[in-house]
């Protein structure tokens, strides 16, 4: 984490309540979204069913590719959801939020 992430997280950090989202994925909680474990390690699992990036990590996905999404409309349902939240993480520079769940799931 850099220094610039490490005072975003400490700023964040005092004004969130403690939660199960805070401890699985700290500075969450100010995007606007309250996410459940199931769905953040879903996330992690999670696969492009189709085209160009089939069998990728949602989350190894390139930006362009989400952006393109964006414009275009993502898919419906759960992929279309995962994908937006992905470009979301991404567009933020949240990636790093990543690491810890990633290495759980390896």
């Amino acid at each position: 984490m850099t220094l610039l992430q490490q005072k975003r997280y400490a700023e964040l950090r005092e004004d969130l309540p403690e939660c199960l989202c805070c401890r699985i994925l700290p500075g969450w909680l100010p995007l606007g979204m309250q996410m459940e474990r199931k769905i953040l390690l879903d996330l992690i699992s999670a696969e492009m069913p189709f085209g160009k990036y089939k069998g990728r990590k949602l989350i190894d996905l390139p930006e362009f590719y989400l952006v393109w999404f964006s414009k275009e409309g993502f898919p419906k349902g759960k992929l279309g959801e995962q994908l937006a939240l992905v470009h979301e993480i991404k567009l933020n520079g949240l990636e790093y939020l990543f690491a810890p769940l990633r290495k759980g799931r390896k």
